[in-house]
C-alpha cells in the first residue's frame, strides 16, 4: 500500500474543496500497520514480529522500484502523515501515544540491511527535528552496505532553482510553483502549491509535478482566458510558501477545505523550506499602516470614481465608508486593492453587517461606495473591464440581501459585554498598593507565581549559563522542574518506552514561566547567563504581585503563553475576553464550565470567524476549552483567581472534550484588583 502521494506529471490546475464539503473517510487501518501473523520477508520472524518491519519491508520494496530520491521524499511524507494519523487516533481514544516515527527509525537501525537503509534515508529528508538527525545518524550507518544503490545519499539533497505564481484574475486563488534540481536525475520537478487568499491565504493543496517546464507551460497555456503567470525569486517564492502552509498549521481545524495530497506533502515541504533556512513559525502578519490606509482613502475620494460618488453620496459618509472598507481589506487580507465577486460576497453579506455599525442613510449608501471602490481599485491594479464588471455584478445580486441583513437588530446582550466596535475591554487598573488593606496583602502575597519567582531567583542567583537559543540547559531544566514542583517532565513514559525532550524550549510552562520572570525583573540576561537581580529583592511582597500580574497582562497571557508555538497567533480571544471574564466573578463564583459557555456566546458575535468549523458553538467549545484552561491556570498562579477543583494537567485522560471541573472566584487580591 502506497503512504505517499505520487509524482504527477498530467495533473490539471486544481481546485480547492468547497466549502461546507465533506471531509475525506479515514477508512481502516491500513494493512502494514496491523501485525501478521507468523511475519515473513527478511525482517524478524514469528508470532511477535512488529508490524512496523512490515512496514518498513513494504515502503522499501516501493522505493527500490521506483529508484527515485524524490518518490522517496513523497513516500516518507505520506509515511509522517500515517504515524500521525495512528496517534491521533490514540489520542481520541485516551490512550497513550505512542512514539511511532521514533520506533521506525530504531527498527531500521535494528535490520541493518537495504530496507532500513532506503526508509532511514527517506526519513531523514523529511522528519522534523530532531528525528530527521536520528535517522540521518542510522541513514549514514547503512547506506555503505552491499546491496544499497547510490541514490539513495542523495535522498533530500533537492534543491530550488526557479519560481513562478499563477493566479485567476481577481487574485482569489494563486498557485505558487516552484522548481527543483535533484541530484542524480534528469531535469526539474516542481512543487506546488494551492493558495486560496479568501481563506486568510491557507495552503489547501500540495503536490509534486513531475516536469517544471510541463507544469510552467500548462498555465502559461490559460493565460488568454485571464490566468496570470509571472516570474517570482526563489526566496520570495518560498517565503510566501511558508506563509501559505504556515497559515493552515494555524487553522488546523479547516481540515474539511483541503486536500489528501496536502496533508501527504506537508512534512516534505517543511522539510525543504527548512533546509531553506526557513523557520515554521506562525505566518508572517500582513499589516498595513494607518497612513498608507488613509492616503488610500484620500486618493480614492480625490479620482474619478470618487469624485462622482461624492455627487450622490455625502462626501463625509463617503469618505467614512470608504476608510472602513479600506480597514476591512487591510485587516483581513492585507491587499485593500484587491477586489473580485467572492471578496464582495464576504464584505456585504457578512463583514460588514457584523463590523460597521451604520445609520439608515449609510447602510443605503454602502453598496454604491463599494461600486465605486471596485472601479478605482480595478483601475489601479489594471484589472481588466470584464472582471471589474463581473465583480460589480456580484454587487447587485448581494445588494438585497445586504440590506436584510444590515438592518437585523442586534442580539441582545449576554452576559459577557459587547461592543459595537467590538473593541476588548480594558484591563484594570492595579490601584496603589500602599492602600491595599492586610488580607489583601496576604493574598497577595501567597500567589503562587512569587513562590516560583522566588525559587527562580534562588536558583540562578549570581548567573548561570543558557544555551545559544537562550533555553537552560538539561541539567538546570531538570533541577527548575522540581524547585517549582511543575507537572512537565524531560521524559515522558509511555509503556516500555521513554520519550526525552532534547531541550528546555519544548517545555513550555517552564519557558512561560521565565519569560514572566525577565518580564517582571525578578531575573535579567547577560552575556549568555541568566541572573537574579537586586531590585526584585528590595520589593515589598504587594509591589512584586502587583508587577507580576502586570506583565501577566501584558504578556498576553495565551498569547504569551503560546508565543513559540506555530499553530497559535498574536491575538487571541480569551485574551481579549479576560477582563470581562474578571468582573463576571464579582458578583460571585461561577462553575468553569459556565464561564466557558458565555465565552463561546460572546465570540460568537464578537469575532468573525475565518475558519468554518469555528462557526459552530460546539466545535468552538472544544477549541476554546483548553485556551480557558489555561487562561484560568495562569490567573490562579498569579493570585487573581482561586480556581476550586481545577483539573491536574499531569491527570491522564483529560481531554478538551471533557468538561472543565470546578468552580472559579476571585481572591481577596483579584477582588481588590476589580475594585470590590
Amino acid at each position: 500500500m502506497r503512504t505517499g502521494a505520487r509524482i504527477d506529471s498530467t495533473r490539471p490546475m486544481a481546485r480547492p474543496p468547497r466549502r461546507g464539503g465533506r471531509s475525506t473517510p479515514k477508512g481502516a487501518r491500513p494493512t502494514h500497520l496491523r501485525p501478521l501473523p507468523g511475519g515473513g520477508g527478511p525482517g524478524r520472524q514469528g508470532a511477535d514480529r512488529s508490524p512496523l518491519h512490515d512496514l518498513i519491508e513494504s515502503g522499501a520494496h516501493e522505493l527500490f522500484g521506483d529508484a527515485s530520491a524524490v518518490a522517496a521524499e513523497t513516500w516518507a511524507s505520506g509515511l509522517l502523515r500515517l504515524l500521525g494519523d495512528v496517534a491521533d487516533e490514540a489520542g481520541r481514544g485516551g490512550q497513550p501515544v505512542p512514539p511511532l516515527l521514533e520506533a521506525v527509525i530504531e527498527h531500521c537501525a535494528e535490520r541493518h540491511d537495504p530496507d532500513g537503509a532506503v526508509v532511514a534515508a527517506a526519513v531523514a529528508a523529511v522528519a522534523p527535528p530532531p528525528y530527521d538527525r536520528a535517522a540521518r545518524t542510522v541513514a549514514d550507518r547503512l547506506v555503505g552496505i552491499a546491496g544499497v544503490p547510490g541514490w539513495v545519499r542523495l535522498i533530500g539533497q533537492a534543491a530550488a532553482t526557479r519560481a513562478f505564481s499563477a493566479s485567476d484574475p481577481w487574485g482569489d486563488q494563486e498557485h505558487l510553483i516552484v522548481a527543483f534540481r535533484q541530484p542524480g536525475e534528469q531535469g526539474e520537478h516542481a512543487l506546488v502549491a494551492l493558495v486560496d487568499h479568501g481563506l486568510s491565504g491557507q495552503a489547501v493543496d500540495l503536490w509534486i509535478a513531475a516536469d517544471a517546464d510541463e507544469a510552467v507551460a500548462r498555465w502559461r497555456e490559460a493565460e488568454a482566458h485571464g490566468m496570470r503567470v509571472d516570474e517570482l525569486p526563489i526566496g520570495v517564492a518560498l517565503a510566501r510558501l511558508r506563509d501559505a502552509v504556515a497559515a493552515a498549521e494555524f487553522w488546523d481545524g479547516d481540515t474539511d477545505l483541503r486536500s489528501d495530497t496536502f496533508t501527504g506533502h506537508r512534512a516534505m515541504v517543511w522539510a525543504r523550506l527548512r533546509r531553506a533556512g526557513l523557520d515554521d513559525g506562525p505566518p508572517t502578519p500582513i499589516e498595513v499602516p494607518d497612513d498608507e490606509r488613509d492616503a488610500l482613502v484620500a486618493d480614492f475620494l480625490a479620482a474619478p470614481e470618487g469624485s462622482a460618488l461624492v455627487t450622490t453620496v455625502a462626501r463625509t459618509e463617503a469618505q467614512l465608508l470608504a476608510s472602513a472598507l479600506v480597514g476591512l481589506r487591510a485587516d483581513f487580507e492585507g491587499r485593500p486593492l484587491r477586489w473580485s465577486p467572492a471578496v464582495v460576497i464576504e464584505l456585504l453579506l457578512d463583514l460588514i453587517p457584523r463590523h460597521i455599525l451604520a445609520t439608515d442613510d449609510q447602510q443605503h449608501a454602502v453598496p454604491e461606495v463599494v461600486r465605486a471602490f471596485v472601479r478605482y481599485a480595478g483601475r489601479r491594479t489594471g484589472l481588466a473591464d470584464e472582471h471589474v464588471a463581473a465583480t460589480l455584478q456580484a454587487v447587485d445580486e448581494a445588494e438585497a440581501e445586504f440590506h436584510e441583513l444590515a438592518s437585523e437588530p442586534d442580539p441582545p446582550d449576554a452576559a459577557l459585554d459587547h461592543d459595537h466596535d467590538h473593541a476588548p475591554a480594558a484591563w484594570p487598573a492595579l490601584p496603589p498598593t500602599a492602600s491595599a488593606p492586610p488580607e489583601v496583602v496576604a493574598s497577595a502575597a501567597a500567589a503562587p507565581v512569587l513562590a516560583s519567582f522566588a525559587a527562580l531567583a534562588g536558583f540562578y542567583g549570581t548567573g548561570r549559563k543558557l544555551t545559544p537559543n537562550g533555553h537552560p540547559t538539561l541539567a538546570d531544566a531538570w533541577a527548575l522542574l522540581e524547585l517549582i514542583g511543575s507537572d512537565e517532565r524531560l521524559e515522558e513514559v509511555y509503556g516500555a518506552t521513554t520519550v526525552k525532550h532534547r531541550s528546555a524550549g519544548e517545555l513550555p510552562h517552564l519557558s512561560f514561566l521565565l519569560r514572566w520572570a525577565v518580564d517582571a525583573g525578578v531575573v535579567r540576561k547577560q552575556h549568555g547567563r541568566l541572573l537574579a537581580t537586586s531590585s526584585w529583592t528590595r520589593l515589598t511582597p504587594m509591589a512584586r504581585w502587583a508587577r507580576a500580574v502586570t506583565e501577566l497582562r501584558d504578556l498576553g497571557p495565551v498569547a504569551g503563553f503560546y508565543a513559540g508555538a506555530p499553530v497559535r497567533g498574536r491575538i487571541e480571544p480569551l485574551d481579549d475576553l479576560a477582563p470581562d471574564l474578571l468582573r463576571r466573578l464579582v458578583a460571585g463564583p461561577l462553575d468553569a464550565e459556565a464561564l466557558l459557555a458565555e465565552v463561546v456566546d460572546v465570540t460568537g458575535r464578537r469575532y468573525v470567524w475565518n475558519a468554518e468549523h469555528l462557526r459552530d458553538p460546539e466545535r468552538r467549545t472544544t477549541w476554546m476549552r483548553p485556551d480557558l484552561d489555561r487562561l484560568l491556570t495562569l490567573l490562579g498562579e498569579a493570585g487573581v483567581v482561586d480556581w476550586q477543583g481545577a483539573p491536574g494537567h499531569d491527570t491522564v485522560g483529560w481531554r478538551p472534550s471533557t468538561p472543565l471541573p470546578g468552580t472559579v472566584s476571585l481572591t481577596p487580591a483579584g477582588r481588590w484588583l476589580l475594585g470590590g
